[in-house]
């Protein structure tokens, strides 16, 4: 499989350039995409699985933590005991 030398400007067979001797490039080969089965009822496309993510469970309890301490503050502030 031919490469190609960037500080020549060249294509290279082999490991090395045979003028510079510097490493020669190549591309990654590409591997073949397995075919997936047909969805069937229900079946959503993709890997992760729906609903939310423990990121948004996270942000969730945030807000809700911070709307209950806007409220406490601003209850006492009013003078409600």
């Amino acid at each position: 499989m031919a490469g190609y030398c960037f500080r020549c400007d060249a294509p290279a067979k082999g490991e090395a350039c045979p003028r510079c001797g510097s490493p020669v490039y190549r591309e990654a080969e590409k591997k073949p995409e397995k075919r997936r089965r047909p969805l069937t009822v229900g079946e959503v496309v993709g890997d992760r699985p729906a609903g939310l993510g423990p990121r948004a469970i996270v942000a969730i309890v945030a807000v809700a933590l911070l709307l209950v301490a806007i409220a406490v503050v601003a209850a006492s502030a009013a003078g409600v005991s």
